[in-house]
C-alpha cells in the first residue's frame, strides 16, 4: 500500500489523498505553463496593442497582477493537501496514544492562535518527536507564510507587511538557503510592491508531502 493510503486509512468515501497529489501536481504544471506563455507575450513583443513604452509598461504592471494570481492559485491548492494530511494522521496518532495511555494525553492537539506549522511541530515535540518533520518545515513554513499573508491581504499587500515578508525571505535565506529561490519581490523605486511565488517552492511543497506522509506514519507507528 502506498505511504499516502496508510496514513489516511485507505480512501475515505471516494477521497483519495495519492489521487489528490497527482491532481494538484498537474493543476501546478498547467497553471505554469499559461504564466510562462503571457510572460513570453512580453519578451516577444507579440502583446496586443503596439509596442510603446507606455503600451510595454503597463503590459509588464498587468503581468505582475497575472503571476500573483497564478501563485495564489497554486498555493490555495496545495494548502489543503498538506493540512488534510496532517489532520488525518494526527487523527490516528491521537487515536493510538489516548488508547495506550487511557485517555490521559497532555499533547496541545487544538491550534488556538499558534501557526500551521509551529503547531505541528509543538504536537510532536509532546509526542517526543521534535525532530519529525525537521527536513520539510522549512518549505511548509514558507507555503503557509504566503498563505496567510494571500489569504487576509489579498494581491497587494499593506506597505508594512510587504517589508516585513521581505526581511523575513532575507534573514531566512542567510541563515536557511532556498528563500531567494522560493520568491519572487516586485519593487517600486526601492520599497518591495508585490510578492510571488516560484515554481520552485510549488515543487517543493509538493514533494514534501510524501516525506512528511512517511515521518508521520512512522510516528504513528511508534506510539
Amino acid at each position: 500500500m502506498d505511504v499516502l493510503d496508510e496514513v489516511m486509512g485507505g480512501a475515505i468515501g471516494h477521497y483519495n489523498l495519492k489521487t489528490h497529489l497527482e491532481t494538484i501536481k498537474e493543476l501546478c504544471e498547467r497553471i505554469y505553463t499559461w504564466r510562462n506563455e503571457k510572460a513570453a507575450e512580453l519578451g516577444d513583443g507579440s502583446f496586443p496593442g503596439g509596442t510603446g513604452d507606455l503600451v510595454y509598461e503597463d503590459l509588464c504592471y498587468e503581468y505582475m497582477f497575472v503571476d500573483a494570481a497564478c501563485s495564489q492559485t497554486v498555493v490555495a491548492a496545495i494548502c489543503p493537501l498538506i493540512e488534510t494530511l496532517f489532520a488525518r494522521a494526527f487523527e490516528k496518532i491521537r487515536t493510538a496514544r489516548e488508547s495506550k495511555h487511557k485517555g490521559r494525553c497532555s499533547v496541545p492537539w487544538k491550534q488556538n492562535r499558534m501557526g500551521f506549522v509551529e503547531h505541528k511541530q509543538k504536537v510532536l515535540d509532546a509526542l517526543g518527536f521534535p525532530n519529525a518533520i525537521s527536513v520539510d518545515s522549512e518549505v511548509l513554513f514558507a507555503l503557509f507564510k504566503f498563505r496567510n499573508n494571500s489569504m487576509h491581504q489579498g494581491y497587494k499587500w499593506e506597505a508594512k507587511e510587504l517589508e516585513r515578508f521581505s526581511q523575513l525571505v532575507k534573514s531566512r535565506n542567510a541563515s536557511q538557503g532556498r528563500w531567494k529561490n522560493w520568491f519572487d519581490i516586485s519593487t517600486l523605486g526601492d520599497d518591495p510592491y508585490l510578492v510571488t511565488i516560484t515554481k520552485s517552492l510549488a515543487a517543493a511543497a509538493l514533494n514534501s508531502v510524501k516525506s512528511v506522509a512517511q515521518k508521520l506514519r512512522d510516528v504513528e507507528q511508534s506510539i
